[in-house]
């Protein structure tokens, strides 16, 4: 898949917080401790429920231990040890229905983006807002 055309597309501590009334469940899986800090506070502020890992080894064992649907994997694309497309292979192994955005800095090229379904997938480059991120959301929830 090509990474331009997901840059493109429109945008239309506990581990496991749980929101009454949360509208999606997202597990959050960033290296920078305050990047991800500030994305599951947004997200938490917004009623949804967040799993929040530190790196994609942490998400797989978070993921592994839910026991409900993880609507979304917001995912840095490059971290130590699992990254992001590694995480999103071993994720949709045992949660095919989870919708994945990337987040990076760094924009790989074409030939380094693994193959994936562009209706379950988005990019989002870093820097970004907390309203881009959620209208990614809100776009991609329609679906």
């Amino acid at each position: 898949m090509d990474i331009t055309a997901l840059a493109e597309r429109p945008m239309s501590e506990s581990k496991d917080r749980a929101v009454p009334g949360a509208t999606l469940t997202v597990l959050v899986a960033e290296d920078d401790a305050t990047v991800r800090t500030l994305i599951v506070r947004q997200l938490e502020q917004d009623g949804h429920r967040v799993l929040s890992a530190e790196n994609g080894r942490e998400a797989m064992l978070l993921a592994a231990q839910h026991q409900g649907v993880i609507d979304y994997l917001v995912t840095d694309y490059v971290m130590p040890w699992v990254s992001g497309p590694e995480l999103v292979d071993a994720l949709w192994h045992t949660r095919p229905e989870t919708k994945v955005i990337f987040m990076s800095s760094f924009v790989p090229s074409a030939d380094a983006m693994p193959e994936l379904p562009p209706e379950r997938v988005t990019f989002i480059a870093k820097p970004f807002t907390m309203s881009e991120l959620k209208g990614v959301l809100a776009a991609r929830n329609v679906n």
